[in-house]
């Protein structure tokens, strides 16, 4: 159900309780990793926005962007999402079409039909823009972590929130998916990464999984799950 969902009172309540680990000190030595690992995660994620902008990636040369770009991909680089590596060979094949189709997705970001349209034409395969690894899932979050506030990834969590079926559905409504989780996030008064992250929490019954990101979020007893 788009922009709709009747487990919705579960999930705010849920956004709730990860505000309050999020601005407390209080808690168990669990809940204080739990507030710990998604600082850090978040700061990775942070990380990225200077680098995903228009004129930034328009004037940097492809070596330093394959390598950066590379790291992005890993779920130990960015801080938020797993998966994007696995279409890593083929993305990073011709770093200069992949270049080209971050520079196109990054040039229209203030006008929203135009995003729709070029995220139409890169991640859709009947396409002739199309690359290979290129998805909807990537294209968004490059989109968000370019812009917190006025985008957000549709990764699988969100997907089966909101009973996405395919990208093309994604896309057509990706607008009502941002408008939405803008409404999360000004409820419970977070940035828009952590409604992200607590669709994923959702979907794993409430729980938020530990685990080391790079050498700067580390926690031992790795991997383990925290209930929220």
């Amino acid at each position: 159900m788009i922009c709709g969902n009747n487990k919705e009172q579960d999930f705010v309540n849920m956004i709730g309780r990860i505000r309050n680990i999020i601005c407390s000190q209080d808690g168990t030595s669990d809940i204080s990793d739990a507030r710990n690992f998604l600082s850090c995660a978040y700061g990775l994620f942070s990380n990225w926005k200077n680098f995903f902008q228009f004129q930034n990636i328009k004037s940097m040369n492809i070596t330093n962007f394959k390598s950066q770009f590379e790291h992005f991909l890993d779920e130990s680089g960015n801080g938020s999402w797993s998966g994007l590596a696995r279409h890593k060979k083929s993305l990073l094949q011709n770093p200069r079409a992949l270049q080209k189709a971050v520079i196109d997705l990054l040039k229209c970001t203030q006008n929203f039909q135009k995003i729709k349209q070029t995220l139409k034409d890169l991640c859709l395969t009947n396409r002739g823009g199309h690359i290979g690894g290129m998805s909807v899932f990537l294209c968004t979050a490059i989109l968000f972590a370019s812009d917190e506030g006025n985008f957000i990834v549709v990764d699988s969590p969100v997907k089966e929130y909101f009973g996405i079926l395919d990208d093309e559905d994604t896309i057509n409504n990706y607008g009502c998916i941002i408008g939405k989780t803008k409404d999360y996030a000004a409820n419970v008064d977070l940035p828009m990464w952590h409604i992200n992250k607590a669709y994923a929490i959702f979907n794993n019954n409430m729980n938020l999984k530990i685990k080391n990101l790079r050498n700067q979020c580390s926690f031992s007893g790795n991997p383990r799950t925290v209930h929220i």
